[in-house]
């Protein structure tokens, strides 16, 4: 490590006002006062050049210190602004990227589910008309079974209306010659007659109970 020697401050009140030459015009010399030993000191007050070159040296050398400190501070400062402005641009990018990819994930699920949506339509669509179509088509089954019924009811109550009003004379009796039958076949219609019209009166009653059932 240089050592350096320490000298006086040059700008002291004794190098600022230097000692006035002699003036020519006066001839007798003055007397300068007496030297006061407190104000005496080892070290000269008059600068030498190899003390000012001494102290120029140092100045430089503190001036280039600090300019190197202040270089280093400032290559720092750009080293860490570049770092800053990298990661905030990774940064961004990171941001982005995701952001896309969460953009694309949502359009895939958004695209799947109204596929799914739509696929679901579609079936209830297909199974709505084959419903309507099956109702019809049972509606239509019904609406002839029930023609059918009320023909058949209207015809057994005719047959019934008939065997009812053909009864009475049965079991009284007819003379062949009235109606062109012998006794055998009177006593034979006289036996049948009855049980007809229990049967017609059971078909006529479930007929109308086949009713209720397809009305219900």
């Amino acid at each position: 490590m240089k050592t350096r020697r320490r000298t006086p401050s040059p700008w002291s009140s004794s190098s600022l006002n230097p000692p006035a030459p002699p003036s020519e015009s006066s001839e007798l010399p003055r007397s300068s006062p007496p030297p006061d030993e407190r104000s005496e000191s080892p070290v000269s007050e008059s600068w030498s050049n190899e003390d000012l070159t001494a102290m120029l040296i140092d100045a430089q050398e503190k001036i280039a210190e600090q300019a190197s400190l202040i270089e280093k501070y400032e290559s720092e400062k750009a080293a860490m602004k570049a770092t800053f402005s990298r990661r905030l641009v990774d940064a961004d990018h990171q941001v982005q990227r995701a952001s896309q990819a969460k953009i694309k994930s949502l359009e895939r699920e958004f695209a799947w589910s109204r596929r799914c949506l739509l696929d679901q339509i579609r079936n209830l669509k297909e199974v709505h008309a084959e419903a309507e179509e099956k109702h019809t088509e049972t509606v239509s089954v019904l609406t002839r079974a029930q023609s059918a019924l009320v023909r058949q009811a209207e015809s057994l109550q005719r047959e019934l209306n008939d065997l009812k009003t053909c009864s009475p004379q049965l079991w009284h009796g007819q003379s062949q010659g009235k109606h062109g039958k012998n006794s055998a076949e009177i006593r034979t219609t006289v036996l049948k007659g009855p049980k007809r019209i229990r049967d017609v009166e059971d078909q006529v009653e479930n007929g109308e109970t086949s009713r209720k059932r397809q009305r219900m």
